[in-house]
């Protein structure tokens, strides 16, 4: 692992593997759904603001605040919120928006459990909201079948990532455990 990453907490460093990662596969899922549909190139500016240059905002932003795990809280609150605003302004493709609310309640609700998982239901709905009594509420749910598998695929990966990253938490868990043991053992027969 790069040792620039390791100076900041977990939380912080492996948030910002996985949204860099997501953000890029989820750019080009959008970019594949709107290619077809006439759009300017401010929707285009956004779309690579959003989803390739804002992970490494908020990861310089995690690693300049005086408190970087709350800071990468509220970085994953912000995440909800700004796919919310995508979903509402893609017009509520099925698999994109699906995607784009799994992924954002699954990781607010590892790092805060269910607190965090309603915190980000609510501001994937505010940022839903909000665009919709900016711009209105328009209903497309279609997707082209190369959109829908890409979203599936990513979707599937995001979701076993996160089963690896637990196993190798739980792993870690269970032999700092098992070595606590031996050493407890070990303390009580030398005493």
């Amino acid at each position: 692992m790069n040792q620039e990453l390791l100076k900041y907490p977990r939380l912080v460093r492996i948030d910002y593997q996985v949204r860099t990662s997501a953000f890029a596969a989820l750019c080009v899922a959008i970019g594949m759904h709107m290619s077809g549909q006439v759009h300017g190139a401010t929707v285009w500016i956004a779309l690579v603001l959003q989803f390739l240059v804002y992970p490494h905002l908020l990861f310089w932003r995690a690693r300049k605040a005086e408190n970087s795990m709350q800071a990468e809280r509220t970085n994953l609150t912000l995440d909800s919120l700004l796919l919310g605003v995508w979903a509402a302004a893609l017009e509520f493709p099925i698999w994109i928006g699906f995607t784009l609310f799994l992924g954002s309640t699954l990781s607010n609700a590892i790092n805060g459990g269910v607190r965090g998982a309603l915190t980000a239901l609510l501001a994937f709905s505010g940022g839903a909201l909000a665009w919709v009594l900016f711009a209105g509420f328009r209903f497309s749910p279609h997707t082209t079948v190369p959109v829908t598998v890409l979203c599936m695929v990513g979707l599937a990966t995001y979701v076993t990532g996160v089963g690896a990253i637990t196993f190798v938490q739980n792993r870690k868990l269970r032999n700092t455990r098992q070595a606590l043991r031996q050493s407890e053992l070990l303390l009580r027969t030398t005493i």
